[in-house]
């Protein structure tokens, strides 16, 4: 069976594009958000195996949804997905529970490599 992902990033062309990639490589994109409070209801709704997670959004961000999400599940596995040049935010998402991350842009194969690299951690 497909790994599920849930994607959440608030830029829509970025969705698209991490979507296309996981797909492509046989993932089960099953579900989507644009913010850190529909990522952190979807992901209660939805029980995806790993969450790809971008750190800046509006309303609730990627740092706080992880923490909540972690809160409540900690063996979640999130793959934080941000801009680079945000390494503080990198070393906190980690040091929150976050298990990979992958600077923006990336190569899809460097993303496909980042998720299974989540999925190996839990093992």
């Amino acid at each position: 069976m497909a790994q599920r992902i849930l994607i959440v990033d608030d830029s829509r062309l970025t969705r698209a594009i991490i979507k296309n990639a996981l797909t492509g490589a046989g993932f089960d994109v099953c579900g989507e958000a644009e913010n850190g409070r529909e990522a952190i209801a979807k992901f209660h709704e939805l029980r995806p195996d790993v969450v790809t997670m971008d750190l800046i959004m509006p309303e609730v961000d990627g740092m706080q949804a992880t923490k909540e999400i972690l809160s409540k599940e900690p063996n979640a596995r999130i793959l934080v997905v941000t801009s680079l040049g945000q390494k503080l935010l990198e070393e906190d998402a980690m040091k929150t529970g976050a298990k990979g991350m992958i600077a923006k842009p990336f190569q899809p194969q460097e993303l496909i490599k980042a998720v299974n690299d989540v999925i190996a951690s839990r093992a």
